[in-house]
This record gives structure tokens, sequence and C-alpha cells, in this order.
């Protein structure tokens, strides 16, 4: 799905293997949203290298550097094998994927290295592989996230520039009793809340994963 200038897809290989990518396209209006549409065009070419994600993102820069405007953008991608529980992540400058674990319990923050698409044509993007075990959760986001947690409960911005993401992490560990369903709507209602004064200056784009 586009929404403004953030993109994600979910795509099931076969029964037993998916691939996801989110990602963020730098500005606002048309410009990002035709850059986004033209991702996707990308990320559905570079498929046949879905269970290698650094290369994925290594197809998709070379298939958009210098593009429309030469806009930039963020992007992570994860391959995960449901049967061995495999997950293996690249990232391009995007916001770290977490990790619940339960056992001990916390939040692992996966960002392998990686320079934003569009940068440079000849970019190489490095990989990490975490073994995942059930009921461990995985949460993919858009940096827009961040900034609604940098709001107080009224809805203004007052918190401090930059604390939104370890204000998020204490609001994971302080919910981290619910069940995903809940804790999603908790997550929406949070947003909805904080987004009435004012509309959030980002796109906001979220996605949870609970292994079984």
């Amino acid at each position: 799905s586009v929404v403004g200038g953030d993109f994600y897809d979910i795509v099931k290989l076969n029964e037993c293997e998916i691939s996801c990518l989110i990602a963020d396209v730098t500005g606002h209006g048309v410009p990002a949203a035709i850059e986004a549409a033209m991702l996707k065009i990308a990320y559905t070419q570079a498929l046949r290298f879905a269970s290698s994600p650094g290369l994925i993102l290594e197809k998709i820069n070379r298939s958009l550097v210098g593009t429309y405007k030469n806009q930039l953008l963020t992007a992570s991608t994860f391959y995960l094998n449901l049967e061995t529980k495999l997950l293996t992540v690249a990232n391009a400058g995007h916001p770290p994927l977490y990790i619940l674990r339960e056992s001990p319990r916390r939040i692992e923050a996966i960002r392998p290295p990686g320079k934003l698409i569009g940068y440079s044509k000849e970019l190489v993007y490095s990989e990490e592989e975490h073994l995942l075990v059930s009921n461990d959760r995985l949460l993919f986001y858009t940096d827009g996230l961040w900034e609604i947690w940098e709001r107080d409960a009224l809805g203004e911005k007052t918190l401090p520039d930059g604390s939104g993401e370890a204000n998020l992490l204490q609001w994971l560990h302080d919910h981290w009793e619910l069940e995903l369903e809940e804790m999603l709507k908790k997550m929406e209602t949070f947003i909805s809340n904080r987004s009435q004064k004012s509309p959030p200056e980002d796109d906001i784009s979220y996605l949870f994963f609970k292994i079984i």
C-alpha cells in the first residue's frame, strides 16, 4: 500500500516464506507519492531475490537512483522462513525493526547499516540474521510513529525532539501483557488522540507480526 510518501508490502512467496518491505520517501505530496509508486514496481521486479533482502535493496536502488526529481528514500526489508523461523533483515537508512522477545523480556532494535536509496548507484546492503521463536513479535514502521510519541496527552509537541523512539519503546514495555490485537487497538487510539489537535507532521505506517 502507498500512504502519501510511505509504502509497505507483504508478499507471501509460498506456504512458508514471506517478504516484506517498508519505505519512507523524503518530502511530501505528489513527488513523494510518485516515487513511492515507482518503488512498488521496483520491489515487485526484485522479488526473485526475496531470500536476500540486501540484494533486493541493491536492485531497488539501481532502479530508482536519479529518477523522479532525485527523491531519496529510507527502506527496510526482511525475509522470513516460517518453517525455520529465521529472519533476515536489510536496511537503507530506515528506523530499526523491533523484535519483542519473551524470554528474557526485551526489545531488540535491528538495523543493519545501509545508506538511503538514491544516494549513489553502487550501494551494497549488509544483512543480519535472527532466529525467532514462538510468541516473538515484530514491529515494522516509518518514523512518523516516533513523532506522535513526542506529543503529550493533549496532542501538543511539548516533549523533546528525538525522544519519540524512547517513549515508544517505553509504551511497548508498559503494554507488554496485551495480546497483539489489543495492543494494536491501543496504539491506534493513542495515535488518534494525539492527532486531534493537529495532524501528524509525517505519514504514519506500521506493521505488527506475531510468530506462532
